[in-house]
């Protein structure tokens, strides 16, 4: 997939807001999210300059970058929209945001539109449903799948 970026390969984000209800235990938030990793390439992808152009490329490590934070909602979707990444950087961003005067805790996903397209959405969004309502199941059946497909690409 060649996708278009600034003339110096940067990429702004778009930032899409999961409002959570109830208590949020942010460790199995985090798992949940690292099993969605594992079970979607998409959350691996970054770019890489080619002769051709920019192309998307994954990266080799399923790691994850999550963090948290306590403030307003408003002001961490600004400063996440102001980031701009370059190639090789990691593409997506998790955040768990506690807005204490709102009484409010969110999941931020920031990625960009140019590596996740509507249905590619739609099918995230399933399984962090699912993945939240077992993390430690889905992330085994995710790796179990990640395995199988790096032992077929051997």
């Amino acid at each position: 997939m060649i996708i278009r970026l600034h003339d110096n390969g940067e990429l702004h984000l778009s930032v899409y807001v999961y409002e959570l209800k109830g208590l949020v235990d942010e460790s199995a938030l985090r798992r949940a999210v690292e099993a969605l990793t594992v079970n979607h390439p998409i959350l691996r992808a970054t770019w890489a300059k080619s002769n051709s152009g920019y192309c998307q490329v994954l990266l080799p490590t399923t790691a994850v970058s999550f963090s948290s934070f306590d403030g307003c909602i408003l002001n961490h979707i600004q400063q996440t929209k102001a980031v701009i990444l370059t190639p090789r950087q990691r593409n997506v961003r998790f955040s768990l945001i506690r807005d204490k005067p709102r009484g409010t805790t969110f999941l931020t996903i920031a990625l960009h539109h140019a590596i996740c397209d509507v249905f590619t959405r739609y099918l995230l969004e399933r399984d962090l449903v699912r993945a939240l309502g077992a993390p430690m199941i889905f992330f085994n059946v995710a790796h179990h799948s990640l395995g199988t497909a790096i032992s077929r690409n051997i």
